[in-house]
């Protein structure tokens, strides 16, 4: 039997694990971050008002880094809770995706001003220092982020169909996706030490390499691809809408993993304990094991 939503839902968005092994999740319609485990259970932050936390990463400093395109700024919070707030140069920047680089410092998209942001961090604490690189291409609307293999920061461009590539030194190339106008938006490091791609409209799940070659793999009855992640069993999981997810093998091969029915994943992460675990809207999160068995936990506040 599933769980009925929390009478208090509070709709957790991205989902990662955190410096402290711990998963955290931003809540951007209640003004918090969430970080829950199994042992430890519910904990809940304050976070400023109008604080809507987008997109989160694990800093080199132990905190948890996170975007906030409403505020038009990045963020950081401590495991203990304290917050440290940066605003952007430009008044409309739009930051979207965060990940921390091989120099140590958080790198960020800018999907509205099509820019790639970085806030230096000076040993243990935060200077607030951004520098931003342009994108070649005008109104690329880069999104997602992550650090590849060889070191370098890698981007997923929507409204341009492109793979981007920054050093940490702010260079950047771009590399055309096959299918025109199949707007990647997320990208993840995977496991063969390739980077992977979510073509939103292209239905496709893509490969990069860090040379540049990109390869494309259809999704099957998916109206739309949304988010993946590289899995402990060395797989890529993808999430799907109407409610599916997929397990991708590094050579390619798709496979369609059942979910009970009003199941709706939103994002996806690999868990500290090898399973895969994912948020859903309704103020559940979902423990899913590399062999598709699931388990829920309610987010539900104390007072709900």
């Amino acid at each position: 039997m599933r769980l009925a939503p929390p009478p208090k839902a509070n709709p957790p968005l991205d989902l990662i694990v955190g410096p402290d092994g711990m998963l955290w999740f931003g809540e951007p319609f209640s003004d918090r971050i969430g970080r829950f485990s199994i042992a430890d259970g519910l904990k809940e932050f304050p976070l400023p008002a109008r604080c809507f936390v987008t997109r989160l990463a694990s800093g080199s400093d132990g905190r948890v880094w996170f975007t906030d395109p409403v505020g038009n700024r990045i963020g950081s919070i401590t495991p203990k809770g304290v917050v440290a707030l940066f605003a952007l140069p430009a008044p409309v920047s739009g930051p979207a995706g965060i990940a921390l680089g091989a120099d140590g410092n958080l790198w960020f998209t800018e999907i509205r001003a099509s820019r790639i942001g970085r806030v230096t961090l000076a040993g243990a604490k935060p200077t607030g220092s951004i520098t931003e690189f342009p994108t070649p291409t005008s109104d690329s609307r880069p999104a997602g982020i992550a650090l590849g293999a060889d070191g370098n920061l890698w981007f997923a461009e929507e409204r341009s169909a492109r793979i981007g590539r920054i050093t940490t030194q702010g260079r950047i190339s771009e590399f055309s996706v096959p299918t025109p106008r199949s707007e990647p938006e997320e990208i993840t490091a995977g496991p063969d030490g390739n980077l992977w791609f979510t073509e939103f409209k292209g239905k496709r799940v893509g490969r990069i390499t860090t040379a540049g070659e990109i390869s494309e793999f259809p999704i099957p009855g998916a109206p739309s691809v949304d988010r993946i992640a590289s899995g402990p069993d060395g797989n890529l999981w993808v999430t799907a809408a109407g409610g599916r997810i997929f397990r991708v093998t590094p050579a390619g091969v798709v496979a369609d993993l059942k979910l009970p029915p009003g199941v709706r994943p939103a994002f996806i992460t690999a868990g500290p304990d090898g399973n895969i675990w994912f948020t859903e809207r309704t103020g559940i999160i979902v423990r899913m094991t590399p062999a598709g068995e699931i388990k829920e936990f309610s987010l539900a506040r104390p007072d709900s």
